[in-house]
């Protein structure tokens, strides 16, 4: 039961891994697809571009985060799988069993909706990024 609780609890956090890595690569392609041409109105270059690279630093600073905190909650839930076999009878064990369980889906429920509202954040951010930086329409003639 442990060792399928904590696998469980390994491939969710695998899996919102490897999604905001995919978030990432499409961010940077976007990033890279968007910039104008060098020559073209350089000193509002030079701001995007500083823009730019303070949304990757923010956006890498909380994947590092996102990553501390899977590390952290797998260390006590791994913690509390050793403490499951101390209990002293099937009442005791359900109940730390029903509350790792309850502690891993409430982890992965809040690192799930923090990644949402940081995609919102970052998406709102990079679409304002790729509005200014898109060369202005030409009138309708």
């Amino acid at each position: 039961m442990n060792d399928q609780l904590l696998d469980d609890f390994r491939r969710a956090s695998e899996s919102i891994l490897v999604i905001q890595q995919d978030m990432l690569r499409k961010w940077q392609r976007l990033l890279f697809s968007t910039l104008p041409c060098m020559g073209e109105q350089a000193e509002r270059d030079k701001t995007l571009n500083e823009r730019w690279r303070a949304l990757a630093v923010e956006a890498l600073n909380k994947h590092r985060e996102m990553v501390d905190a899977t590390y952290k909650c797998s260390n006590e839930l791994f913690e509390r799988a050793l403490r499951v076999a101390d209990a002293k009878d099937p009442d005791e064990f359900r109940h730390i069993v029903e509350d790792m369980w309850s502690q891993a889906f409430a982890s992965l429920r809040e690192r799930s909706e923090s990644q949402v509202r940081d995609f919102y954040d970052m998406a709102a951010v990079v679409f304002e990024l790729s509005r200014k930086s898109a060369p202005a329409a030409a009138p309708a003639t």
